[in-house]
């Protein structure tokens, strides 16, 4: 076999039924020519151009699992109190910064637990402060453990206060613009800009909410991803949820420069987990495109009443040839060896061939379906295919 035929079928516009016509043959080989293009089309743009180009992209799946299997999987303590006030991430307006004198007094972390036990974290802030900052305006408040029972196996609860002082900031601030404010966790802290809603904090504002953890699983090679294969990354991400105002009589001040956030950490029983998939990878091209092929041959095959391989190839539906089998100039038979078939059976065969695979006149199959043969057994030998 040719690779000419190979690409473009020997078949195309062959006769192969005694009802084809010249029209049914063209139309019949245009459109195996038409098929077989766009199916090649389809899978150089689904198999390679989309998981490797600027089409690939990458979108979020949240679900549910129990506390305790997530715990297995992730040993870090997730759910402490410590954990929700490790990381405090401020972004503030452009030209404004903590001076290092101000450190102490600009922003203040205290806990509570669920004895009602109070204590302040001792928190500082581990980037350069001054001037020449301001273009930036992001700084990073982190905050010790307040003990060893915060990393008990036991998720705790509690709550946390943050209280931020404007006048402490350089040059002072007023009303607006206001002070972004994340609850980092794990996650670095680009990721956590572009994936987390902030907390906005003006002076004179307090607020209270609820600190939700969940677990992000973000791909760390998306070239492996592209073809399939996910490696993700792990982080804990904290959401604060049902944000409202806290007027609460102990918690309000009546200094105008004081802001307060509220943050409470209930006890969970499940935790959300987040993760990133690739949406066009390789693996889903090659799904998409079974099922454009499963399409496009029912519907020539409905239309025709022919597969495509058989038109392409000469392939046909219930054969043991394959494409692998095109390269071979001669095919052998089916059966190898002598076989006797008695008459009986050979009846039954021809009926099934009939019935389900041949186009039979009723006339000549009448005889075949009524009864069986009384003729005796006698020897029946295959002849070879290339006879």
């Amino acid at each position: 076999m040719y690779i000419w035929d190979l690409v473009w079928g020997k078949f195309l516009f062959k006769k192969r039924f005694s009802t084809d016509n010249r029209l049914i043959r063209g139309l019949r080989g245009a459109f195996a020519i038409m098929g077989i293009l766009a199916l090649a089309l389809l899978a150089f743009y689904n198999i390679v151009v989309q998981p490797l180009g600027s089409g690939g992209s990458s979108g979020i799946k949240t679900f549910k699992m129990p506390v305790q299997g997530s715990r297995r999987d992730y040993p870090s303590p997730l759910y402490t109190l410590s954990d929700l006030a490790k990381t405090i991430f401020l972004v503030l307006p452009g030209g404004t910064y903590i001076p290092r004198e101000a450190e102490s007094s600009a922003v203040s972390v205290h806990g509570t637990w669920t004895d009602n036990s109070q204590s302040k974290l001792d928190c500082f802030a581990p980037v350069p402060h001054g001037p020449e900052n301001a273009t930036t305006g992001q700084f990073i408040i982190s905050c010790s453990p307040l003990n060893e029972t915060t990393y008990a196996p036991v998720p705790s609860t509690g709550d946390i206060f943050i209280t931020l002082n404007f006048s402490s900031f350089a040059p002072a601030m007023s009303l607006d613009p206001h002070i972004q404010l994340y609850l980092a966790g794990s996650v670095a802290l680009d990721d956590l800009i572009s994936t987390n809603e902030p907390v906005y904090i003006s002076p004179g504002s307090h607020l209270r909410g609820l600190g939700i953890f969940s677990i992000r699983e973000q791909l760390s090679n998306p070239r492996a991803a592209a073809i399939g294969v996910l490696q993700y990354k792990r982080s804990v991400v904290i959401n604060i949820h049902a944000l409202s105002t806290d007027s609460s009589p102990g918690n309000q001040s009546e200094d105008s420069n004081l802001a307060t956030l509220w943050v409470s950490l209930p006890p969970l029983q499940e935790v959300y987990v987040e993760q990133e998939y690739y949406e066009n990878s390789a693996i889903n091209g090659l799904a998409f495109l079974g099922g454009v092929w499963t399409f496009l041959n029912g519907f020539f095959a409905a239309v025709f009443g022919n597969t495509l391989l058989l038109v392409l190839f000469g392939i046909k539906p219930l054969s043991i040839y394959g494409l692998v089998h095109t390269f071979q100039q001669q095919r052998s038979s089916l059966v190898d060896g002598d076989h006797v078939l008695s008459s009986g059976e050979r009846d039954r065969i021809v009926t099934v061939l009939s019935a389900h695979l041949l186009d039979i006149e009723d006339g000549e199959s009448d005889g075949l379906l009524s009864g069986s043969s009384t003729e005796a057994p006698r020897p029946y030998r295959y002849e070879s295919l290339n006879a």
